[in-house]
């Protein structure tokens, strides 16, 4: 290893130990590719041969030992990244040499860095190694450098996966620069970095960052066959009202609640009587089967029914049980959500007395189950052994 080091360091002029850090490899070169390294000074395409040839069919050896030749190439000359590559064979090699060379070059040579990936690399080898580059440039704090190299990515997927990075980074640091950078985009990357700045804000609690996100966000979602990224105004308004909740701010949410649609003024009433503890738990859900919007009520009984069930679940059970049927079904699928030994929740749907109460818990049970990754629970539902017991009743 040292051996190798002292190879590395002799192209660098620099400290053995320095240069290790440097190239930042995850692994250890092995002795074999020291005569390799020293080759490859002399003949790069003979070196990489040389690579295949030693470690024929070992291809996680062959991919290490790629990238180690590529790291050790471009870190003595990053412009020849274009032709170092062209003699990887190895995808994951590529990027483990530009994971472990791209951020060091940029720091070194900015604009050198930028001109050789803009004019010398092209698909996904650019598009990883602008990516490395925004990775950079975020750990430095620089928002703006960050949003201007992304805008460089063509790699759609490498492109949302810079937006997910910027969007959470930028959001919690400084969520204007955030807000203007989602205007400068369109389209599914839009609503990308929209999803990510709300999940930031979303996860901090920022109820007021989320209000100015909310004054962006379009009132419907652009429904497409085959699924869509959505707003998510739902999930916005109900952490701003918990948040204020919390710190007892009614003022805030009233604000809020008059600058809302009707729809989404029950939202706000369902979050407030989901909240109000001194009613008992059937009575919140009585009065939040009043709401005229479904997803209002929806939401609100999921967390009346997920808020009890942390305190109580035996009461949970039974208040779930009483509940009229227009709305036992609904709580009734919460509840089995939160209930973890699925066999128990199947012994108890078997104790439930004749009727539609019954029905629509041996529904959501087999649905809910067949459709789960768990082998035990998918078996359990095919088992469907409620049906076939006798009432005994709960």
């Amino acid at each position: 290893m040292l051996a190798v080091v002292a190879t590395f360091a002799g192209a660098y002029g620099q400290n053995a130990v320095d240069v290790a850090i440097e190239m930042g490899l995850p692994w250890q070169p092995s002795p074999k590719l020291m005569p390799l390294l020293k080759l490859s000074d002399r003949d790069p395409a003979a070196a990489f041969a040389e690579v295949r040839r030693i470690y024929q069919g070992q291809d996680g050896v062959v991919e290490r030992a790629e990238a180690t030749l590529a790291s050790y190439l471009l870190a003595k000359d990053f412009t020849t990244a274009a032709e170092t590559f062209k003699l990887v064979t190895q995808p994951l090699a590529r990027q483990s040499a530009m994971i472990a060379i791209v951020p060091r070059a940029f720091k070194r040579d900015p604009s050198g860095t930028r001109a050789t990936i803009r004019d010398t690399l092209s698909g996904h080898d650019q598009s990883y190694a602008y990516w490395q580059i925004v990775m950079t440039q975020l750990k430095d704090s620089n928002w703006r450098g960050a949003i201007q190299t992304q805008m460089g990515i063509e790699d759609v997927h490498l492109r949302s996966q810079a937006i997910l990075n910027i969007g959470l980074e930028v959001a919690r640091a400084d969520l204007g620069i955030a807000l203007g950078w989602r205007e400068q985009l369109t389209g599914d990357d839009q609503k990308h970095a929209h999803m990510h700045i709300r999940d930031a804000l979303c996860e901090a609690r920022d109820d007021a960052g989320l209000e100015r996100l909310l004054a962006l966000t379009p009132l419907t979602d652009d429904v497409k066959p085959g699924g869509y990224i959505s707003w998510g105004r739902e999930q916005m308004i109900m952490v701003i009202v918990l948040a204020r909740l919390d710190r007892g701010d009614s003022a805030g949410i009233a604000r809020l609640r008059d600058r809302l649609p009707a729809n989404e003024q029950d939202l706000v009433d369902a979050m407030l009587i989901s909240a109000n503890e001194t009613l008992p738990p059937a009575d919140r859900i009585a009065r939040l089967s009043e709401l005229q919007s479904g997803p209002a009520r929806s939401h609100g009984i999921s967390r009346v029914v997920a808020l009890e069930w942390e305190k109580d679940p035996e009461q949970t059970k039974a208040f779930v049980l009483a509940l009229p049927e227009a709305t036992f079904g609904e709580a009734f699928a919460v509840m089995a959500r939160q209930w973890e030994d699925k066999r128990s929740l199947s012994e108890w749907i078997g104790r439930i007395g004749a009727g539609l109460k019954r029905e629509r818990a041996i529904s959501n049970f087999v649905m809910t189950l067949g459709w789960s990754r768990n082998e035990d629970e998918q078996a359990l539902a095919h088992e469907a052994p409620v049906v076939r017991w006798p009432v005994v009743g709960v």
